[in-house]
């Protein structure tokens, strides 16, 4: 009888594991880094998306400005500025940009020295989270100082 030699091409079953750990171990690394990076990317778009709507909120304070008589105080259209922003009315009352609910939460305007009105705070909320203008800075934590409603000038409210 002859012995058939026998032909040892490919991996054994013990290689293969120590491959497939290795790759566990990669993935267990890559996949919270990449998904921090998914994570941050919502975020900086909601901040942009808030910086926006405070400048359709000033392009509409600047409509009702030119509007409003000698008399009276500033009333500022909020429907203006979600039109200005191409934002959807939602059945509720509410507003959504890119299937994305906004809402200004709150704000305050002031008349300056120079005659024109200012933003002093302004408060957005994207997708449920929070921004906050406050001073000029923006900031997705509540800033010290703040004070729901009008405090300093004349708020809007919502």
């Amino acid at each position: 009888m002859t012995k058939k030699k026998m032909n040892n091409k490919g991996f054994t079953l013990v290689e293969l594991i120590v491959v497939l750990v290795i790759l566990a171990i990669l993935a267990a690394i890559l996949v919270p880094t990449l998904l921090g990076y998914i994570d941050k990317a919502k975020k900086e778009k909601d901040f942009s998306t808030a910086q926006s709507i405070r400048v359709a909120y000033q392009s509409a304070i600047a409509d009702a400005y030119a509007k409003k008589k000698a008399d009276e105080d500033l009333s500022v259209n909020k429907a203006l500025v979600w039109q200005l922003m191409g934002a959807a009315a939602n059945t509720d009352g509410t507003y959504s940009l890119d299937g994305v609910p906004v809402a200004i939460v709150d704000d305050d305007v002031q008349l300056s020295d120079d005659g024109t009105y200012q933003i002093l705070k302004f408060h957005v909320t994207i997708n449920g989270s929070d921004y906050y203008m406050y001073k000029n800075e923006w900031s997705a934590e509540k800033p010290d100082g703040w004070t729901a409603g009008g405090g300093e000038g004349e708020g809007e409210g919502n």
